[in-house]
């Protein structure tokens, strides 16, 4: 029965190492294992082995293997670990004690089909749902269920490729990485075009209420209205009637009719390059007449439907010229000039700085060559989204060049990332 001991336990541990049962020995250290002698096979308690090694298999007195035997009591086993900042690396079929980290942790090294899960290996992931990355342009959609795509494409033309009723679709985007809008209505209705304006009911200005507006050639009443900054360029026709007024003071004296002295008479300019009056003598002197001179106009004494003709004075100096400049610009300082001219003296009357840009910014525009020095205003340049910053100027009088033959420039300030500016100056010369 000896004799088949050793075979029996080489298969035994051939079978139970292929179990995961045997430890990292190999078939040939087999014969170095110690088998236990029982008196007899059965339930083996724990107790009758304190302090003394644990064997893997018993036998009975007469030699034969126990098998199916059972274990009652309790095994205190004791495992230590090494700390260290670490995992420490062994090689395959090493004894090494365990590792843990500096806060009494053991090291897990987790691995996947055999392979470490490290920064090269990763764990693999199976998404169950909602892991979409969202539909492709042009595709057809379910509302409520298709995952929307929620970026945008950078395009600087609006696009040719509408979309069509339940297709998804990119938006399009400014190199601002702002949306391209198209303006609807509560009724899906396009607006801000031809056919259909934008209508703003203005109802206040600078916080004044306005007056309702009126028909051309009446007045809007006693009522707050928005000024107007008008430059007339054509001439105005003027006739008598529009002049007719009764004069019952000048100055404060009572008017006269006829003649009267030189205290209590209304005094008269005559242009310098007016055209020399016909005055005729009347024989027959009358308050009517003029008590006694007579003025006349083409041959016809003067009256309410025959009176002197009269032309629109220019706000521009006579024998001046006027003159303009205007120029536009992006992120840098931008200028516009009134030009020298030989001889003559520039006068600046009006000037006007417009900018917006990315991010709002506040910089100092300038006038120069202007008399005694250079004129300095604070210009706001506003930030895309709320229009423009406005500096303007209206000179009056209008100020003059530091000399003839000087130019005037208006510079503005540098608007900054994604600007646009525009400068504008007006005046004349003489």
């Amino acid at each position: 029965m000896r004799k088949l001991v050793p075979a029996f336990l080489f298969a035994l541990f051939a079978l139970l190492a292929s179990l995961g049962v045997a430890s990292a020995q190999t078939p040939a250290q087999i014969n170095t294992l110690n088998i236990a002698v029982t008196p007899t096979c059965g339930e083996q308690s724990l107790s009758n082995w304190a302090g003394k090694p644990f064997y893997l298999l018993y036998e009975d007195y007469t030699g034969a293997l126990c098998t199916g035997a059972t274990f009652t009591g309790t095994v205190t086993a004791t495992t230590t670990a090494t700390a260290s900042s670490t995992p420490t690396a062994i090689s395959a079929g090493t004894n090494m004690p365990l590792n843990e980290n500096l806060f009494s942790s053991l090291f897990v090294q987790p691995t996947f089909a055999g392979t470490p899960v490290d920064g090269t290996h990763g764990l693999p992931t199976n998404c169950i749902a909602g892991c979409s990355g969202g539909p492709a342009d042009e595709s057809a959609i379910t509302f409520g269920t298709t995952p929307i795509f929620t970026g945008g494409v950078y395009q600087t033309t609006a696009t040719s490729n509408p979309l069509t009723t339940g297709q998804a679709g990119i938006v399009q985007m400014t190199a601002n990485r702002a949306f391209f809008v198209n303006l609807r209505n509560s009724s899906g209705t396009e607006i801000a075009t031809s056919t259909n304006p934008i209508s703003d009911n203005v109802a206040q200005w600078d916080g004044t209420a306005l007056g309702a507006p009126s028909n051309y050639g009446t007045s809007p009443g006693a009522v707050a209205v928005p000024g107007v900054n008008a430059y007339v360029t054509n001439s105005v026709t003027v006739t008598a009637t529009d002049l007719s007024t009764n004069l019952a003071q000048v100055g404060g004296a009572a008017v006269a009719l006829g003649q009267t002295t030189m205290s209590a008479s209304m005094p008269v300019a005559i242009a310098s390059n007016q055209s020399s009056l016909g005055v005729a003598l009347n024989t027959t002197p009358s308050l009517a007449n003029g008590n006694g001179v007579v003025p006349t106009q083409g041959g016809s004494v003067l009256s309410v439907s025959n009176g002197l003709p009269m032309q629109a004075v220019s706000q521009y100096p006579l024998s001046s010229t006027p003159i303009t400049a205007s120029a536009i610009g992006t992120t840098a300082a931008t200028t516009a000039t009134l030009a020298a001219t030989s001889g003559k003296t520039t006068y600046i009357c009006t000037m006007s700085i417009r900018a917006n840009a990315t991010a709002a910014a506040t910089g100092n525009a300038t006038v120069t060559g202007t008399i005694t020095g250079t004129l300095n205003y604070t210009q706001w340049t506003a930030p895309l989204a709320s229009g423009l910053g406005v500096t303007e100027e209206l000179f009056m009088p209008c100020v003059p060049a530091s000399g003839t033959n000087t130019s005037i420039a208006v510079v503005s300030a540098a608007p900054g990332s994604g600007g646009t500016v525009s400068v504008t100056v007006s005046g004349y010369q003489q």
